[in-house]
């Protein structure tokens, strides 16, 4: 009877049909009160499994501050067993998340990003866009409504005429963003946006730090960091060009690097660490 309700947990995850979620919720509550010999659970071995797909089934609805308890629940059961790892692992990422959230709500899109472990330029656009709704925060700060009519994308790039962000992609393009720019192919010769490739956190750095010089008009951030000799990063030397919007992001708490003192400039942002970026531009743009 454990098994079957587990079963149903899965295939309600799986197939994702009206009310899934409940049903899986009821699986699971009707699987927690039955009193099982573990010995006898060939596969499942323990009742915490029950709390590992419940948790897995949350993650999959991006109800993320329940998949961490339901995680947890894994972890504080038992020591050690057959889904310890797992939940661990799941716990950090969904952690992950929670905390880079902070209190924020997210759209369907953000939710969906947040989830990735690598981040591409199309999802970089579809988060300024739409969670940051950086079209109405920049048009706020241009006093003449004609002047912001103007302004449109130069052309829509080959590579994105049927991509679903779109028009996510020509808003980034109509602002002119340092890093989300379109780059000249040479195979063939025509400027495209690579919706597709991922985003680098140097390459973050530097979209982020346009962002804030366009947000405030402060064009000094941009040269802020420009002559140091010293870098507190040993991949970042001070004279790399993105060692100025390195340092911005950093000392702004919008990036962090690791424990090791490395900033990571040629790995992949993952979607938490861009909805962290997200919500932080967010609570400054309060301020400025």
């Amino acid at each position: 009877e454990f098994a079957y309700h587990l079963a149903g947990m899965r295939v309600a995850a799986a197939l994702k049909t009206k009310a899934w979620l409940d049903d899986a919720e009821d699986h699971f509550k009707d699987a927690i009160k039955l009193s099982v010999d573990e010995r006898k659970l060939i596969y499942y071995e323990g009742k915490e499994a029950a709390s590992y797909f419940m948790g897995a089934a949350y993650l999959e609805a991006r109800e993320f501050p329940k998949a961490r308890d339901k995680f947890s629940e894994v972890l504080n059961m038992k020591r050690e067993g057959k889904w310890n790892e797992k939940a661990d692992k799941g716990w950090k990422r969904v952690d992950k998340i929670v905390r880079a959230m902070g209190g924020i709500t997210l759209g369907d899109v953000g939710k969906e990003i947040a989830m990735r472990e690598s981040v591409n330029r199309g999802d970089m656009a579809a988060l300024f866009a739409d969670e940051l709704k950086i079209d109405k925060l920049f048009a706020g700060r241009i006093p003449v409504k004609s002047e912001i009519d103007k302004l449109k994308a130069e052309f829509t790039p080959a590579d994105v005429l049927s991509h679903h962000f779109k028009e996510e992609v020509l808003t980034m393009m109509k602002w002119g963003i340092r890093g989300l720019e379109p780059q000249y192919d040479q195979t063939t010769k025509a400027y495209l946006f690579r919706p597709d490739n991922g985003v680098t956190r140097k390459e973050l750095a530097l979209v982020l730090e346009d962002v804030l010089v366009k947000l405030t008009g402060d064009e000094k951030i941009a040269t802020a960091y420009f002559g140091q000799e010293r870098s507190p990063f040993p991949d970042v030397p001070a004279t790399a060009p993105w060692y100025n919007a390195v340092m911005n992001m950093t000392t702004r708490g919008l990036m962090e690097s690791e424990l090791s003192g490395e900033f990571r400039v040629n790995d992949l942002v993952d979607g938490a660490e861009a909805i962290l970026a997200i919500r932080i531009l967010r609570q400054r743009m309060n301020i400025y």
